[in-house]
């Protein structure tokens, strides 16, 4: 894929030098002069009035007193100003109800869902796209969530206020969206999610939520034909993963491993590539690939880093992945740049390229659950999802 220009990552600034243990001469003389008040407010003998160290101490004392008080006035008077604005009162709200629902183990309406989340433009992408998943969902019995917003900040402090501080920090433009949208179907709707990227859509509904999970505690595509073991080594997993979809149950496991992937986002392609968590050299059919490459997206680079350097985590991971009968996760590259370098074509718009070129090439519908359009601008999406529904027709059983 061709490489976007990236901005360097920002230096962190340094820890700050300890302190001395060794005591400066001008302080020495306080430190005498406190040990003789010290000792001199034990004797029997003493005078208030008399003890100029401890007149000076009283005073400050009550300064200390009058500074705090103020300080607390203030404090109330602040919280009496924020509560009287409607929209901060709407936040606060928010917030306090999110602490209130802020577990990941409490009990929710539906076993299963499943679940988008789009902001801005892209929430025209994701009603189109959400008629496959509704019609998915329903055939199932499961529940499906949509959360949309104006914004990025506001689909953060709307959906999960209480991981907003860590989110609005993020360099990557879809590892808050997805950690929050994810965090919040699981705090308030079901037992286990799975999560779909905005412009994709469900095609071959048999295979269930429950069969993708079984007894463990997420499950993730992998873009391979087959790896050793379930889901390979931590390697192989970091090589061929893909986060368009996937599955997590709640509890304390994904809380930690959302918590963890939303510290990584701050991290920008620039670093990452030159990091370990660089995938390149690892898929030996594909060495210069790498999963931090795409500008701006970084989850599937920092979510192969957090398997790498806790391998455990396999343990808990249950893996699909393609075979060569039929890929469970497929999709299509709308920018041109990458059509080339995928498909060896080059279309003049995308719309020629749906109608007349990918669907000699596109994914067969047995076995497809889920369709991405990846990549282009929202409008682009919108047509791909629209004609992806009417191609495949995709949402319930086949």
């Amino acid at each position: 894929m061709g490489k976007a220009p990236k901005e360097a990552a920002p230096r962190r600034a340094g820890a700050p030098e300890a302190a001395s243990d060794t005591l400066s001469p001008l302080q020495r003389p306080l430190r005498t002069s406190m040990a003789t008040y010290n000792s001199l407010s034990d004797s029997p003998d003493s005078d208030d009035e008399e003890t100029p160290l401890r007149r000076q101490r009283q005073r400050n004392d009550s300064a200390a007193w009058v500074r705090g008080a103020l300080l607390l006035g203030l404090a109330v008077l602040a919280s009496l100003v924020l509560a009287s604005q409607p929209a901060d009162e709407t936040r606060r709200q928010r917030r306090d109800e999110a602490k209130r629902r802020s577990s990941l183990s409490a009990p929710k309406k539906h076993a299963y869902c499943v679940a988008h989340g789009a902001y801005g433009n892209y929430t025209r992408v994701a009603r189109v796209a959400s008629r496959s998943k509704r019609a998915y969902a329903r055939s199932r019995g499961y529940g499906f969530v949509e959360l949309l917003a104006e914004s990025r900040d506001d689909f953060l402090e709307t959906h999960c206020p209480e991981l907003r501080g860590e989110a609005e920090r993020a360099f990557s433009k879809t590892t808050p969206v997805k950690a929050c949208g994810v965090w919040a179907a699981l705090r308030d709707s079901c037992e286990a999610v799975l999560w779909t990227d905005a412009d994709s859509i469900v095609v071959d509904g048999r295979l269930g939520v429950d069969e993708l999970l079984g007894d463990r505690e997420a499950a993730f595509f992998l873009e391979t034909t087959g790896v050793s073991g379930d889901c390979g080594t931590s390697n192989e997993f970091a090589a061929h993963v893909d986060a368009g979809a996937f599955v997590l149950k709640s509890g304390s496991w994904a809380e930690v491993l959302l918590r963890q992937q939303l510290a990584l986002s701050i991290f920008d392609n620039e670093f990452l590539e030159h990091s370990p968590c660089s995938t390149k050299g690892l898929d030996p059919l594909n060495p210069n690939w790498d999963q931090c490459h795409y500008a701006g997206k970084t989850e599937q680079c920092t979510l192969g880093c957090l398997y790498r350097t806790q391998p455990q985590l396999l343990d808990r991971t249950r893996c699909v992945y393609a075979s060569l009968a039929s890929s469970p996760l497929g999709g299509v590259l709308l920018e041109p740049d990458y059509q080339v370098a995928a498909y060896g074509v080059n279309a003049s718009s995308v719309a020629e390229f749906l109608g007349d070129v990918f669907p000699a090439i596109a994914p067969r519908a047995d076995g497809l659950l889920v369709f991405n359009c990846m990549g282009g601008t929202a409008a682009e999406k919108v047509l791909c999802v629209e004609w992806a529904t009417a191609f495949y027709g995709g949402g319930v059983d086949n």
